[in-house]
């Protein structure tokens, strides 16, 4: 369906693209309403979700948030690398 079909029914539509799973849909979920696209830079992969709330990390649960949000380090700390993962 093309884009302009969707923006025509009101669908919110939000891509997240990124060197990783978790990296694009932390992208997607970052994008406001009417919806977007965000791409990741692979030189960016680490040093993006640093600047991101642990809260907006996807995959973390609701039980995780509560600890992080106490730690004095509230912002996500750059992944590590791991050849062939990021």
């Amino acid at each position: 369906m093309p884009a302009t079909s969707l923006s025509r029914l009101g669908i919110d539509v939000r891509v997240g693209i990124g060197t990783s799973i978790t990296v694009a849909a932390t992208a997607s979920e970052q994008i406001e309403a009417p919806g977007g696209v965000l791409a990741i830079d692979p030189d960016q992969t680490t040093a993006w979700p640093a600047t991101l709330p642990v809260e907006a990390l996807h995959g973390i649960r609701r039980t995780q948030r509560r600890p992080a949000r106490c730690h004095p380090a509230r912002h996500c700390p750059a992944p590590p690398r791991w050849p062939g993962r990021w």
